[in-house]
């Protein structure tokens, strides 16, 4: 399941047996999982991929101190 929770994002475009789908939705309730996905023509050209290892960014620095005389954030 772990690999469904970061494919099936809305409106993604992923692969399963040759044939690809479009995620529309993804729930979870009682602790089952639940897709709704729609089947694209197979000349659909396209298909997402989930990022797997994303770069961090800052947004906002809330608070900044010296510890042992460096700055941190």
């Amino acid at each position: 399941m772990p690999m469904a929770l970061r494919e099936l994002f809305p409106h993604a475009i992923y692969l399963l047996a040759r044939r690809k789908y479009k995620s529309l939705s993804f729930q979870s309730r009682s602790g089952l999982y639940y897709a709704k996905v729609k089947r694209l023509p197979d000349s659909f050209m396209q298909k997402t991929e989930a990022l797997r290892h994303p770069d961090p960014k800052i947004v906002k620095i809330l608070e900044k101190k010296s510890l042992r005389g460096i700055e941190v954030s």
